[in-house]
């Protein structure tokens, strides 16, 4: 694959779409791609052509066997590409613990009740234990009873070869009942091993990963720490790696 492409698709993501698409306009009419610096410099504003991302690309554009009109395809292809990735995502820094003034954060319970409330099909929780977060229970209550999937995975108890003294899955049934229950069975190379994984997915759509439990110390006491990806891409990606390993019985339901 010529070089490129590849950081082509990196300096797109730093370039508005119609800047790039109107350099494009102008590649596809040049006879040969040495004139392509000519155009970076009156399609581009002077900082992101002396930018890194686009000295990389100008520098495999010069050793390049495409043609211009090919350059250009390729151009127009990455800008929409770049464009729908940042009209599509959404990212936000999740955190329990003290506030500061400089840098605004979203709460962890906040958002994590939030993803509840968006889902409409599926809701797959994973938490190493989980008690006493009666806020998320309650909005997941809700979810089932509006049809929502819901499934968890956790750590099992010692009865169940797992790590905890108590068993989350009989307090999780108890406070949500129709959720679906997992725990991780094939240990046979990890005897050492505990699902220690916090993250909670929407639909395929979103996505909360986080260092929070799903308990009250990691809702409103602990530092927590966490990102809420609002990315179909990731979220389906994340959603398929959890039914994989239910398919291949590395989970299974209980």
């Amino acid at each position: 694959m010529d070089p490129v492409f590849t950081t082509l698709a990196a300096f797109a993501e730093s370039v508005p779409v119609e800047r790039m698409n109107a350099a494009a306009g102008i590649v596809e009419r040049l006879q040969a791609l040495s004139g392509y610096f000519a155009v970076a410099r009156t399609a581009f504003p002077a900082d992101v052509v002396s930018g890194a991302l686009h000295s990389a690309f100008a520098r495999d554009v010069a050793v390049s066997k495409l043609s211009p009109a090919q350059l250009a395809a390729a151009m127009q292809a990455a800008a929409t590409t770049a464009h729908r990735l940042r009209e599509t995502s959404r990212f936000q820094i999740l955190w329990t613990g003290p506030d500061t003034s400089s840098v605004p954060v979203r709460r962890t319970e906040q958002a994590l009740c939030d993803l509840v409330d968006m889902a409409k099909e599926t809701l797959f929780v994973v938490s190493f234990v989980a008690f006493k977060a009666d806020r998320v229970y309650a909005k997941i209550v809700e979810a089932v009873a509006r049809g929502v999937k819901v499934s968890f995975l956790t750590e099992s108890s010692k009865e169940h070869g797992g790590s905890l003294d108590n068993d989350p899955i009989k307090l999780l049934r108890e406070k949500i009942p129709g959720a679906m229950f997992y725990r991780w069975t094939a240990k046979a190379n990890v005897a050492a091993g505990c699902v220690h994984a916090k993250c909670a997915i929407a639909d395929r759509k979103a996505a909360l990963i986080t260092s929070a439990n799903l308990t009250e110390a990691a809702m409103e006491n602990n530092m927590e720490l966490g990102l809420l990806v609002e990315n179909e891409h990731l979220a389906g990606r994340l959603a398929d790696h959890f039914a994989a390993l239910a398919t291949e019985k590395i989970i299974e339901r209980t």
